[in-house]
């Protein structure tokens, strides 16, 4: 319905498990998205797995985010970037649901979360 999302799954290689990458592979997915990108005018929606370097990521490995979703992120400005991974349920942890980035609204889908594209709100 004209809402244009991308989706990039896995993690930092932390374990040798499938799905996981370095910063440098994924950037290269990234990069052979360049034309599909430039074809749809960018994005609304960044659906990812792991989050973005920078922004609610975590120090260790595992947690830590892609440089390659920030560049997405700053480039297109799209109006949601949704990712997971992070755990909002660990005692010590620091993250939140949502937060602001630039023009962007970062939202930690972990376990679940619903929301309405237009306003924003949870359901």
């Amino acid at each position: 319905q004209g809402v244009r999302i991308l989706g990039l799954g896995g993690s930092h290689r932390y374990s040798g498990g499938t799905h996981q990458y370095t910063q440098q592979e994924m950037e290269w997915r990234k990069r052979k998205l360049w034309k599909k990108l430039r074809k749809h005018g960018g994005i609304d929606i960044l659906l990812t797995h792991a989050a973005a370097s920078g922004i609610d990521d975590a120090e260790d490995l595992a947690h830590q985010g892609f440089s390659a979703f920030t560049q997405l992120i700053d480039k297109y400005a799209p109006k949601y970037f949704v990712h997971g991974h992070i755990h909002l349920n660990c005692a010590s942890s620091r993250h939140v649901r949502r937060m602001q980035y630039k023009e962007t609204t970062i939202i930690n889908g972990y376990e679940t979360y619903k929301f309405c594209y237009e306003t924003g709100e949870p359901l």
